[in-house]
């Protein structure tokens, strides 16, 4: 089975279960968000899947084989990259000096001309200057160019709207979409729900800890356990 596959991710910090047996596949080309209220556990189960934290118990594989991170760095190198929910950029580098910084975790030699299309575009539209000078959107495209500078096979996403206006979350929308016709599978994380049901071809709903539903976006506002969680009714 291709993409990431993540089944019984379990993490406890400090005695507390953050995430409980949460289960999900990302697949190639794909948009899988993952929504719920802050505290549900969205960014641990990012950092779980990319080495940040220790999961306990869990079974991932990414293009079929068996996948067990044990540093960001380490998750890079295999093929799965990350955006921040607060930006992380070097102040004194330009975007294009981030490329260089992110080509290194490929150490594989994986080859995507979409990707590589996608991060030239991504170049012209962040423009020159130093990551210090930079714009909220700006500092945002700069992540997402160093992610996708290590030619990702799963690209994990968190918030990447977050701050932003309504002109610069359209930019995004589609520079999200443009991620996905590159044939790389996307892990979303967003709070926005109108981007998310934009984008997404598949929704999983985190509530304290646990996926509380796993369907369509076309299916996730009707449902109960979503609207008691989510949307507050």
């Amino acid at each position: 089975m291709t993409g990431l596959t993540i089944d019984d991710l379990t993490v406890r910090l400090a005695g507390v279960t953050i995430l409980d047996g949460v289960s999900l596949r990302v697949g190639p080309g794909q948009v899988h968000a993952v929504i719920g209220p802050n505290g549900a556990g969205k960014t641990t189960f990012v950092n779980a899947v990319t080495g940040l934290v220790r999961s306990a118990g869990a079974r991932m594989s990414l293009d079929g084989s068996s996948y067990r991170p044990r540093t960001p760095h380490h998750a890079a190198r295999l093929g799965i990259s990350r955006t921040f929910q607060h930006p992380v950029v070097f102040r004194t580098l330009s975007a294009r000096q981030h490329v260089l910084t992110g080509a290194a975790a490929n150490r594989a030699g994986r080859d995507n001309p979409a990707c590589d299309a996608l991060v030239d575009a991504l170049l012209d539209d962040i423009g020159p200057g130093i990551a210090a000078e930079f714009g909220l959107m700006r500092v945002r495209l700069t992540d997402l160019v160093r992610a996708l500078a290590g030619t990702p096979r799963v690209l994990l996403m968190d918030e990447p709207a977050s701050g932003l206006d309504e002109a610069d979350r359209q930019r995004m929308l589609e520079r999200i979409t443009q991620v996905r016709e590159a044939g790389i599978g996307v892990l979303l994380i967003e709070h926005d729900i109108g981007l998310v049901l934009a984008v997404a071809d598949h929704v999983t709903v985190l509530d304290d800890g646990r996926a509380v539903f796993s369907g369509s976006p076309e299916d996730v506002t009707g449902d109960r356990a979503v609207s008691r969680a989510y949307l507050g009714r």
